[in-house]
């Protein structure tokens, strides 16, 4: 974004999509490995296909969102004593992240 603000600084590199992310086993890889890193007491089974849905919908399929997605939730489990990301985490993180 930044860079689209100086004419000289657009000619001088070209623009590169990052795909969105689709349903399927490297994002089911990819929440594995979110699940891992996340400081919960009870496995959420992120790759659970209503859970990857729900994350990919919310998300925009973007990475950086389905991070600032997982995190949100993940605090939102803590704080209501789950220790597990469910549906609800999810909705309520993305309605959280939108506002």
């Amino acid at each position: 974004m930044a860079l689209q603000t100086d004419p000289q600084m657009v000619s001088r590199f070209s623009r590169l999509e990052v795909p969105r992310w689709q349903e399927t086993e490297a994002f089911r890889s990819l929440l594995d490995a979110f699940e891992m890193i996340l400081p919960l007491r009870r496995p959420s089974n992120l790759a659970r296909r209503e859970i990857v849905h729900a994350i990919l919908t919310a998300s925009g399929g973007l990475r950086g969102e389905v991070s600032r997605l997982l995190t949100v939730s993940a605090e939102l489990a803590i704080r209501d004593g789950k220790e597990a990301i469910d549906l609800g985490h999810i909705e309520n993180a993305a309605r959280t992240l939108l506002s």
